[in-house]
């Protein structure tokens, strides 16, 4: 049950709500005082019977220690979660070191970059890093020079992670690298919703000076940074991940006073995500008690709803194995996919492409899974 008495939706309703067992986990990484215990011991109750932690939860566990550190630092169970925070601090260590050769040597081909998720979101978390894990470093470069950057990963022994050449620049945001010692995801555009043209502007252009690991970069204003962790994270996912709801509560409750709300609503528009944008803020408002203003909920409730944004809420609501296992549910998917990567162009540019594209998706995942 939320704060407020409702009811959460069950995975197998799909989407991206936690669970309820889940959703005390979230109060426990972001509640302070005794609101931060009701929720520790109220989980813990909710799992006592559980054989194992899902993964989901498992991820969060290091986030949890760090506030509740903080927070009832005298809880006996602390100890337990200490090993999660090391573990968290050492991956994050080398993450980071990885970030800034990559960096380094792209600044030294003139090529910007600008540094999203997990290593641009440190500041939120106080600058711990032990407090939020990573699964790797993501950074964007220009579509422009997006064949360059892949070159220069080569040189630096990373591998493509899927085939796919020019028709991955076409098709995709992004693209994974990895070498023995980690992985890196590769950005031409910031996120999925912004692969038509024009969409990466807005991101680059209110974008802010940075060091990471000791090397200029750039970061998503807090403004952005909010919608980019939304968009990221609310949304039908074949690996599901809870970690964008605390990120998203931090970064209203620490840059709040810096999030320019009527610039956010803005690119939502543009980018045709308000639907997705206002459940996300109802879950963050109802059931963590983040404050984002009354009447931004009220503009995004009256905002009207594209068929783009329908069909998504759609394929959220139902349940991932639906969606993966079957045919229709993998072609479901797939379209939708293609659908948003064609916000903005015609009917007819939209048939003559499908094609190309549905070949594409075939050879890389034989019809299944998400762009």
């Amino acid at each position: 049950m939320s704060a407020t008495g409702a009811a959460l939706p069950t995975p197998e309703q799909g989407g991206f709500w936690p669970t309820p067992a889940q959703a005390w986990l979230l109060r426990a990484a972001l509640a302070t005082g005794d609101a931060a215990r009701v929720a520790w011991e109220r989980w813990q109750r909710e799992v006592a019977s559980q054989a194992e932690l899902d993964p989901e939860s498992t991820d969060l566990l290091p986030t949890v220690a760090w506030n509740l550190e903080r927070e009832i630092p005298s809880d006996p169970l602390l100890p337990l979660l200490r090993p999660f925070r090391e573990r968290t601090r050492a991956e994050n260590e080398a993450h980071a070191a990885r970030a800034g050769e990559v960096l380094a040597e792209l600044a030294g081909e003139g090529i910007a970059t600008l540094v999203l998720k997990g290593l641009a979101l440190g500041p939120v978390y106080g600058g711990d890093p032990a407090a939020r894990p990573m699964a790797d470093v993501d950074i964007a470069v220009p579509t422009s020079r997006a064949v360059a950057a892949a070159r220069l990963l080569a040189r630096l022994g990373f591998r493509p992670e899927r085939a796919g050449g020019a028709e991955s620049l076409r098709f995709r945001h992004s693209l994974g690298f990895g070498r023995a010692e980690g992985s890196l995801d590769l950005h031409w555009h910031v996120c999925f919703e912004s692969c038509a043209p024009g969409l990466d502007e807005p991101f680059w252009r209110s974008s802010r000076a940075r060091e990471i690991a000791g090397v200029a970069t750039r970061v998503l204003h807090p403004s952005e940074q909010l919608l980019h962790t939304i968009l990221h994270g609310a949304k039908w996912n074949p690996l599901p991940s809870q970690r964008w709801i605390v990120d998203a509560a931090l970064v209203v409750r620490r840059e709040g006073a810096e999030i320019d709300w009527e610039r956010m609503l803005a690119l939502a528009r543009q980018l045709r995500v308000g639907l997705r944008l206002r459940q996300a803020c109802e879950l963050l408002t109802t059931h963590l008690a983040v404050e984002v203003p009354a009447e931004v909920l009220r503009r995004l409730r009256a905002a009207p709803v594209s068929r783009l944004e329908r069909r998504e809420r759609s394929i959220a609501q139902r349940s991932r194995s639906a969606l993966r296992r079957t045919p229709l549910g993998a072609l479901r998917l797939v379209l939708a996919d293609y659908r948003r990567l064609q916000v903005g162009s015609g009917a007819l540019s939209r048939l003559a492409g499908l094609p190309r594209y549905l070949g594409y998706r075939w050879r890389l995942q034989g019809g299944r899974g998400s762009g």
